[in-house]
């Protein structure tokens, strides 16, 4: 899906329902601006093999999809492997994870081919 960071940096990222945090890649984190071999927070992270890897955190100013946008969130700058068993082979730029997808009520309609983001209601008082 098209992601939007910074509100300048469009970018392919994945929908990752099991990822509690959101990734990007190096090569993006570049495009970015952002040097992640000197000012970053380091942090330990779970892939999907159970394999425990250490991973920079960086701060992204906003993310958007469409027109859901969350401001000064944290994400995990990992290299992400090409996905081979597509036709043709996908690169992404990232997973979109349950920190960003989890702050809204999310709707997907594969036979459309659509996801709808909408924040979740205020609580009422």
């Amino acid at each position: 899906m098209p992601v939007v960071l910074n509100e300048g940096q469009t970018a392919t990222f994945l929908l990752d329902t099991g990822a509690s945090t959101t990734v990007i890649t190096p090569d993006l984190a570049r495009r970015l601006g952002i040097d992640t071999s000197s000012r970053t927070t380091l942090a330990r992270a779970r892939i999907a093999s159970g394999q425990e890897v250490e991973v920079s955190m960086v701060r992204m100013t906003s993310i958007r999809v469409g027109s859901a946008r969350l401001d000064n969130l944290n994400v995990a700058v990992y290299e992400l492997p090409v996905i081979v068993n597509a036709n043709p082979p996908i690169t992404v730029d990232g997973f979109l994870g349950v920190d960003f997808i989890g702050r809204f009520t999310m709707t997907v309609d594969p036979a459309a081919g659509t996801l709808t983001l909408q924040p979740h209601d205020p609580p009422t008082r």
